[in-house]
């Protein structure tokens, strides 16, 4: 793994490389590369505990095989490239439920100036807003570290949502 990595680090730059399982049971492992066109988390994973579960469609959708020579992942990647209305359905019902349940809570706990249970649920209120806006945009929600920066190139999202619900808007 640490060769391939290397092969597509920037000249200069030292890939960060994991040994297997360093990052628990569901990533074999994996590493963090620099590239000519920017960052990328470089993951492995055993392909026989991850092919059926519903929670890697983003990854599927994103992932770029340097080996697939029965064509595994390109049958995979096929079924994942329309995003799925039941999913969709799901995901925003949930997740506006989730939304309105903690910000219930959070104003009880906000009242009786309990902080860290308040930060908590409105914590949850965001995190449940973003993937809202995500399956409502028919987009994977892969990682939260460039939510904000997707957010807002989507074609339906909230006014001024990223700049509301991040206190340091260039980092999310």
């Amino acid at each position: 793994m640490r060769s391939v990595a290397e092969r597509f680090c920037t000249v200069g730059s030292i890939p960060i490389v994991t040994g297997t399982y360093e990052w628990g049971p569901w990533v074999n492992g994996g590493a963090w590369i620099q590239t000519p066109v920017g960052k990328v988390d470089f993951l492995y994973r055993m392909w026989t505990k991850f092919k059926g579960l519903l929670s890697y469609f983003g990854e599927t959708f994103i992932c770029v095989p340097l080996h697939d020579p029965e064509g595994e992942i390109a049958r995979l990647k096929k079924s994942v490239t329309e995003y799925p209305a039941p999913l969709k359905n799901r995901i925003v019902q949930e997740s506006l439920w989730g939304a309105e349940f903690s910000l219930r809570f959070s104003r009880a706990f906000g009242n009786s100036a309990d902080v860290y249970n308040t930060v908590g649920c409105m914590t949850r209120v965001a995190q449940f807003l973003v993937h809202a806006v995500f399956a409502l945009n028919e987009e994977y929600l892969v990682s939260d570290k460039y939510a904000g920066q997707l957010l807002e190139q989507f074609a339906w999202r909230p006014r001024d949502f990223t700049p509301r619900t991040c206190a340091f808007p260039s980092w999310c």
